[in-house]
């Protein structure tokens, strides 16, 4: 990101975390000379005011100075102010691994979470080891089919 903030919309900081709280994000923070100093990246981003300071933000791993100004251009963001300029970017959320009741059965062990062969949905599926089956909490059925929740 270049950082040319005539291309890009000032935001407001209550709209700059509507747009970032809880996403997986990456930022650098270069001082007002351009020299690279810290370089982040974090799954759940927050940014709240500091209680108690009237200047200051508190992010993951990061003071920020809330006099500056936000921009925005799609999924990135910047942030100026007189110590320098970060610059943010919202990254892709991470996929989470998923297994079938079948991975389960050929390891021999628990694995998790499992995914739903019915209704596809991961996470709500417990797998049975007494009876060798998984039952799916949001859709009821089993995965191997034919058994009644008993």
């Amino acid at each position: 990101m270049k950082g040319n903030r005539d291309k890009m919309e000032e935001i407001s900081l209550n709209k700059f975390k509507e747009l970032t709280h809880h996403k997986r994000m990456k930022y650098t923070w270069k001082k007002a000379d351009g020299t690279k100093i810290k370089e982040f990246e974090t799954d759940k981003f927050y940014c709240n005011k500091i209680p108690g300071s009237l200047n200051m933000l508190s992010m993951p791993k990061f003071l920020l100075s809330a006099d500056g100004k936000f921009y925005k251009d799609g999924e990135k963001f910047m942030h100026i102010s007189e110590y320098g300029t970060t610059f943010f970017e919202v990254l892709p959320p991470e996929e989470v691994k998923s297994y079938d009741v079948q991975d389960v059965i050929n390891a021999e062990s628990t694995l998790e979470p499992i995914k739903c062969r019915h209704c596809k949905k991961v996470g709500n599926v417990v797998y049975h080891q007494d009876i060798g089956d998984a039952y799916c909490e949001n859709c009821g059925k089993w995965q191997l089919g034919g058994r009644e929740k008993e």
